[in-house]
């Protein structure tokens, strides 16, 4: 049983522990009532924290309610290119964008990774937030993550340049308590390119409209209707059909 006391300086004492503040907000306790519901709230989050994990082969293990497992990555198209395509047999995947693109990923919620018939499809449709972190600077920003029917949609601009990180601990860190998602992590390399080299590499990738014409007239030959009528073989052949004609009429 736990045991409260808050003494006259304000100081609670917790099971022999000493906390002079409330954890959160840093200020002084205002009364014993609120002191033993702050720390009530605390003890049921490291409980939480603590069934949540097993001890497998001697070292302590997180239970994983599933993993993500991507299924596709890629950018709108109107917004940037990939310069890079992530390399899912490497430690971790690594994708090369340019900066502003327009991030949509797709993955699956699977009971077992390596087996993409596990998706589980009754977890709750839901929206949550996804943090993405600076791997330089340690600055965080959130993505939206749509689940529905165990398929996770994100959709998202990548507005900064440098590295871009979303990892287990990351993901794990806004999910509610007792519900931990395995995966690996993830790292977007948003680089700065000049708008015009994006559209050369885009048209370098694309055949020329001239080049698909000049293959079009090879095989197709296009007969002017002018030239035709321009012809003096064509002249000759029609007034020779009149000439013709004139003399069966006159016979």
């Amino acid at each position: 049983m736990s045991n409260y006391t808050l003494q006259n300086d304000g100081v609670l004492n917790y099971n022999g522990v000493v906390y002079p503040y409330h954890p959160s907000s840093g200020l002084p306790w205002t009364s014993e009532s609120i002191a033993k519901y702050v720390m009530n709230e605390e003890a049921k989050h490291v409980q939480a924290l603590i069934d949540q994990q097993t001890f497998i082969d001697g070292e302590l293990k997180v239970q994983y309610a599933g993993h993500i497992v991507f299924t596709s990555t890629a950018v709108n198209e109107n917004t940037g290119i990939v310069l890079q395509a992530p390399n899912h047999e490497a430690e971790f995947s690594e994708m090369t964008i340019t900066k502003n693109s327009v991030l949509k990923l797709v993955a699956n919620i699977q009971s077992d990774k390596d087996d993409d018939a596990t998706v589980l499809t009754d977890l709750p449709n839901d929206m949550f937030r996804i943090p993405i972190r600076n791997q330089d600077t340690g600055e965080q920003d959130l993505l939206l993550g749509t689940l529905d029917k165990g398929i996770l949609t994100v959709e998202a601009a990548l507005d900064k340049a440098g590295y871009w990180e979303v990892t287990e601990e990351l993901i794990n860190s806004k999910l509610p308590d007792g519900f931990n998602l395995a995966m690996d992590k993830i790292v977007f390399a948003v680089v700065s390119v000049p708008k015009t080299s994006i559209i050369e590499s885009t048209a370098s990738e694309t055949p020329s409209l001239q080049s698909t014409a000049s293959v079009s007239n090879i095989s197709e030959p296009i007969v002017s209707q002018s030239s035709v009528s321009e012809s003096p073989v064509t002249e000759s052949i029609i007034l020779e059909v009149n000439v013709n004609t004139d003399n069966a009429t006159s016979a």
